[in-house]
């Protein structure tokens, strides 16, 4: 077993970042990269959901592929 320590004692696997898997939402929050959010706010002020948990719904229809956390920041730009 020592061999086998000995042999690859230095052998390192490269390292890769991944790619982020949803948008910044603390970029969103304050403003920047503010797309993904605005596009759904746009779509509550076309759609105009009588309730929160309704434009909740509505959002994680349209998108998806986005968080929970990305859907609220959408929710509190919705005009009232």
């Amino acid at each position: 077993m020592a061999s086998f320590t000995a042999e690859y004692r230095d052998f390192e696997l490269p390292w890769r970042p991944a790619p982020p898997v949803a948008p910044d939402i603390r970029a969103t929050a304050i403003g920047l990269a503010a797309s993904p959010v605005r596009a759904m706010a746009d779509l509550l002020a076309r759609r105009k959901p009588g309730s929160d948990a309704e434009a909740l719904k509505l959002l994680r229809h349209a998108f998806p592929d986005f968080p929970l956390s990305a859907r609220i920041v959408a929710l509190a730009h919705m005009p009232r």
